[in-house]
């Protein structure tokens, strides 16, 4: 029986609208942000509070850092704390219209998922720890906690949460059995850091080629028609010792990348990888619409198109509108983006 019913009220800033499901930290609800009436979801950290009170603050520790953070690949984090009506703890984040990873293996991908689908949910959560890395790292990438759009766009939450937990508590404690193959094994001896993180991809991404985890003591165990090089790549990530691993999420990417793609087509996504870098632009907002035949997706922003550009998507031919001023170009003449594809276009001769 849920704790929450529709319409309480957590400190007078959040609306519960239904009950979502019961996961490791505790109940986790959709609910409105009144303040704006973005929807959000709360996740209750009731079960938490049950095993071990000190590691809820030092997961709100954790969560008031992310507060305010915005990147495409990261749930956005709203805020936290305890309601005095009903003494709930709870993360309030940006709801996240899609899957959980974890049930998109289940459904779609029991005995694995085709190479191009494992790249595609792979590359966006590498990058986007080495981007990071520097600031603040995951520690517990697994596929409860990773989202994927009807698109195809990848986000990760809980940032953070199980690392800290381990502070005051055995981890595993709050893991079912399936959960436990993601969690880098120095949890048991020391304090994790990035390359906990490593170890998590290189897992997530053998149960994506498999369906299944690899061996505890990190030995894959991948089809036989998996090129040798993939399989060292993804054993390479899952190594006991940490000193021994890639040392970075994009540099198991890299390595993986080659495998997944063909030598040939792995040259041209490094090339455009590069080329993205190179026009990126700080804060962009999702001011264009793109128009197909007589469809029209969007709203975009400025790196989107350019990803989508790169990926064939959106074709130099197809018309680009910026929202605000109504300019309407194909990309290759847009303003915008007139540049950018002629070196994309430049880079494939």
């Amino acid at each position: 029986m849920p704790k929450l019913n529709p319409g309480a009220q957590l400190l007078n800033q959040y609306q519960i609208v239904n009950y979502v499901s019961s996961t490791r930290w505790g109940e986790k609800y959709k609910a409105v942000r009144l303040s704006d009436q973005r929807s959000a979801e709360i996740q209750c950290l009731d079960r938490l509070a049950g095993i071990n009170k000190a590691a809820v603050d030092l997961v709100f520790s954790v969560t008031e850092k992310m507060v305010g953070i915005v990147h495409k690949h990261i749930v956005e984090v709203f805020g936290y704390g305890v309601d005095p009506a009903t003494r709930m703890p709870f993360v309030a984040q940006a709801w996240t219209e899609g899957q959980l990873l974890a049930d998109l293996m289940i459904k779609k991908f029991p005995v694995g998922a085709p190479p191009a689908t494992v790249r595609r949910i792979v590359t966006p959560i590498a990058v986007m720890l080495d981007e990071v890395q520097d600031s603040f790292f995951h520690g517990f990438i697994n596929p409860k906690c990773v989202f994927v759009s009807s698109i195809g766009r990848v986000k990760v939450s809980e940032f953070g949460w199980l690392s800290v937990c381990s502070v005051h508590m055995d981890p595993s404690t709050l893991l079912e059995p399936a959960d436990r193959p993601y969690l880098a094994p120095e949890y048991s001896r020391t304090k994790p850091d990035h390359r906990a993180d490593v170890h998590s991809l290189a897992m997530i991404s053998h149960v994506l080629l498999s369906g299944r985890p690899a061996l505890p003591d990190g030995t894959p165990e991948l089809k036989a028609e998996t090129p040798q090089e993939l399989v060292e790549a993804v054993q390479g990530g899952l190594l006991p010792d940490p000193e021994l691993r890639y040392p970075t999420a994009g540099a198991l990417l890299e390595v993986m990348r080659i495998s997944l793609l063909g030598a040939k087509k792995a040259s041209k996504s490094m090339m455009m990888l590069d080329l993205l870098r190179t026009f990126a632009e700080e804060g962009e907002d999702r001011k264009y619409m793109v128009q197909k035949g007589r469809l029209d997706y969007g709203p975009y922003s400025g790196q989107e198109i350019r990803e989508k550009l790169c990926d064939e998507e959106i074709l130099p031919d197809h018309v680009v509108v910026t929202i605000a001023t109504g300019v309407r170009k194909k990309a290759l003449q847009h303003p915008d983006f007139t540049d950018f594809v002629q070196e994309y276009q430049r880079r494939m001769e």
